[in-house]
């Protein structure tokens, strides 16, 4: 039955896509968040790689609209490092983990709750690919914003703390990271 309703909801989207379309054109922002609907709709139905091509057209107009140094596009920058990253498109993953945390550090600053949960992504991907001393370097940077701007017994502070100290016994246990991305 959920897969029912997530396969009429793909049609509608896509209904509604073509409306947004004729109605707009093809660069407006309601366009982009039907895109988006419909990604989140393949990502629902387990059609990654469809919903990445859905979020990267997404991110095309919100670029072409809002320009680059966006809350948008770091959104949408962030949900595509997601999909990948679950994929295993680590290097792509880590220049949206990027891209997103410029975007972020040059609105709000170094220090903004949002900047930790990007560094975190960053760090996951740089842990993936075996750069052991970058993603501690990552993880350990989230945690300080975490910190900051949160009780120490927060959920958030207490994983970063976590991969922080994880990373740390990792790197005595191999103290060298490889010089080369594994993927």
């Amino acid at each position: 039955e959920i897969s029912d309703n997530l396969t009429l909801d793909r049609a509608h989207y896509e209904e509604d896509l073509k409306r947004e379309q004729a109605d707009h054109g093809q660069l407006h922002p309601h366009v982009a968040i039907t895109l988006n609907s419909l990604g989140r709709s393949l990502k629902a139905l387990g059609n990654i790689k469809d919903a990445i091509h859905y979020f990267q057209k997404a991110l095309e107009i919100d670029e072409a609209v809002y320009g680059l140094r966006h809350p948008k596009v770091e959104l949408r920058s962030c949900i595509l490092a997601d999909l990948l990253s679950e994929l295993g498109g680590l290097s792509e993953a880590r220049s949206y983990y990027r891209q997103a945390l410029s975007i972020i550090e040059s609105i709000y600053g170094p220090r903004h709750i949002d900047a930790a949960v990007i560094l975190n992504g960053l760090g996951k991907t740089a842990q993936a690919q075996g750069e052991l001393a970058e993603a501690r370097e990552f993880f350990i940077r989230a945690l300080a914003i975490y910190q900051s701007n949160m009780d120490a017994n927060h959920p958030a502070a207490a994983i970063a703390g976590y991969h922080s100290r994880k990373q740390r016994s990792r790197q005595r246990a191999w103290p060298r990271a490889p010089e080369q991305s594994l993927l």
